[in-house]
């Protein structure tokens, strides 16, 4: 049998922000759920940073990746020593 050992706090955790539609023609929204503070940041699949932003309490940002190739980006979430991370696909 195999049992899971995830906590409902990883849960929360995992689930802290969602992003919409994934995957995207390039243009997407990252939704807290709650009003958050912070910094975004977006990645490539080279590990090059292509997006940074500090926000203050914000529930939504919708963000634009049009002007970049077709592929999976790192969205990463930093606030108060913690960090989280999606991937969104981008395609046209």
């Amino acid at each position: 049998s195999c049992e899971s050992n995830t906590k409902s706090s990883d849960i929360q955790k995992r689930n802290l922000l969602t992003l919409f539609p994934n995957p995207s023609a390039g243009i997407f929204t990252v939704d807290w759920g709650q009003t958050k503070t912070g910094d975004l940041s977006i990645f490539d699949a080279f590990g090059k940073s292509i997006f940074h932003q500090s926000v203050n309490s914000i529930h939504k940002l919708t963000l634009d990746l049009t002007h970049q190739p077709n592929g999976i980006y790192l969205v990463k979430w930093q606030e108060d020593n913690q960090t989280f991370s999606q991937k969104i696909s981008v395609f046209r």
